[in-house]
């Protein structure tokens, strides 16, 4: 699903739309939103192939919508946990565009400063 804009970045849109329009990915995105997730769990845990969740999931990581982070083992072997990076996407449409508003996480710091962006979407449309 490609999506149209006239006043909003339309590849940050697209891009938006084209990710979450796949149900690998949206099962991805769920699963490592409980707690960071290796490759081998999540293509359990979604019943995909592994293949399948690594292409998924370099995508993720290459529009920030889920973070990446190298775990050691003990036999000096390192494997990569996947951990998601997104709170809330809004879908605006209004005045003839349409755009996305995409919410991550973060420390409380980028929380707040969440909340005072979200504050002043409010007061002034």
């Amino acid at each position: 699903m490609k999506a149209s804009t006239s006043d909003a970045d339309p590849s940050e849109t697209e891009v938006a739309f084209d990710v979450l329009a796949d149900e690998h990915t949206q099962r991805i995105l769920a699963a490592a939103s409980r707690k960071p997730v290796s490759a081998q769990e999540l293509a359990d845990d979604c019943g995909v192939s592994p293949p399948t969740v690594y292409r998924r999931v370099d995508e993720l990581t290459a529009v920030g919508f889920l973070d990446a982070e190298m775990q050691p083992t003990e036999d000096g072997n390192h494997y990569r946990t996947f951990e998601t990076n997104v709170e809330r996407i809004r879908i605006v449409i209004a005045e003839g565009s349409i755009h996305t508003d995409v919410k991550h996480g973060g420390d409380i710091v980028d929380r707040f400063g969440n909340l005072w962006h979200d504050l002043e979407l409010d007061l002034h449309g």
